[in-house]
């Protein structure tokens, strides 16, 4: 976590080719992570995101539930005025 320094914009971070596994199939399953916030008193360090990210990589989850929990995690931890979390998913199988 970080102090926000300036309040009032927002923040957009990108997550490429972020892999799951699928629970029923356990084939990988890539997409891309969004995350769009307007912080309050924190903002979310980069390279924490990363590895809190990369942590889901072999965790066995449908990416529709992992988003979800992305959302409920990061909007605890930094307490933004807002935030939406998307994904971009490609199966394996594309």
């Amino acid at each position: 976590m970080l102090p926000n320094q300036f309040p009032g914009y927002e923040i957009t971070s990108r997550s490429p080719s972020t892999p799951r596994c699928v629970p029923k199939t356990g084939l990988p399953d890539f997409g891309t992570l969004i995350i769009h916030y307007v912080p309050g008193k924190q903002c979310l360090e980069l390279k924490s995101l990363k590895q809190y990210v990369n942590a889901y990589r072999n965790l066995g989850i449908f990416y529709e539930n992992a988003i979800k929990s992305h959302l409920r995690d990061l909007a605890r931890t930094c307490k933004p005025k807002s935030m939406v979390v998307r994904a971009n998913s490609m199966s394996a199988a594309e």
